[in-house]
């Protein structure tokens, strides 16, 4: 194994981990949602109450017999959506990542400028780099208390959709899942010598 490919597998490893916290993160949040759907419900109900005033027309429907021209274009939908879904399945855990990557690493692109600045520091490709790389750890230790607070907020939620000891349980864990992951692949670049640049 050459030197190139050895910084590529090693690189690719400690990124992997990295893949798996920002997936964590994403239950985190898509747990969250869960949790305010009855808030979320309301507010979606507040703002389609403009379309009762709307008038609504019946369209009559026409049976159609079973024949073979249906049948044939009802197949040829189910096995086009089959194909779909494995596709989205097989695309999911590299859209997750890509997603993830370009939130944390963008913010923490837009932070660091004004962060230098606040410091008095001059934004310098060394300073820019060095800030920006602790950024992107300030902004993932965000993602993971924040759903977790909300998910401890829940409990004030008149309408619950689980009681609060299962919510607490389930965001636990997952806040715990995604922390260890993001710890092992920090840990990983610094015993393997990952630039702290390359990680995702």
């Amino acid at each position: 194994m050459d030197i190139k490919t050895k910084s590529k597998f090693k690189k690719n490893l400690a990124n992997f981990f990295g893949g798996v916290g920002y997936f964590f993160c994403l239950l985190q949040w898509f747990w969250v949602v869960i949790l305010y759907f009855s808030i979320i419900e309301k507010v979606a109900l507040f703002f389609s109450t403009n379309n009762e005033n709307t008038v609504t027309k019946t369209i009559p429907t026409v049976e159609i017999g079973p024949n073979l021209s249906f049948t044939i274009i009802a197949v040829t939908i189910t096995v086009f959506m089959i194909l779909l879904t494995l596709y989205v399945i097989y695309k999911i855990p590299s859209t997750i990542i890509k997603t993830g990557k370009k939130i944390v690493h963008g913010t923490a692109e837009t932070v660091t400028p004004m962060v230098l600045r606040y410091q008095h520091k001059k934004d310098s490709k060394r300073n820019h780099i060095k800030l920006s790389v602790r950024m992107i750890i300030v902004i993932k230790i965000i993602l993971i208390i924040l759903p977790f607070i909300l998910s401890l907020m829940s409990q004030f939620i008149e309408k619950q959709s689980f009681s609060f000891a299962i919510s607490m349980y389930i965001s636990v864990w997952l806040a715990i899942f995604c922390a260890v992951s993001f710890i092992i692949q920090y840990v990983l670049s610094s015993l393997l010598s990952v630039n702290k640049q390359d990680l995702l």
